[in-house]
């Protein structure tokens, strides 16, 4: 019973290691995504500029 129990708490560090690798890299992907979305904005932005002159 105590092995499989310290085998369970094993598991969840495991668990919980994966889930924060899988934040940071889901925050780095949204982080690059605004970014992409920031400059898009920004050239269709100029590009209805030049077209309003």
């Amino acid at each position: 019973m105590s092995s499989e129990l310290e085998v369970l708490k094993q598991r969840i560090v495991e668990l919980e290691a994966k889930n924060a690798e899988l934040e940071a890299e889901k925050a780095e992907l949204l982080k690059r995504i605004m970014e992409e979305n920031t400059r898009r904005d920004v050239r269709v932005e100029e590009q209805w500029k030049s077209r309003r002159i």
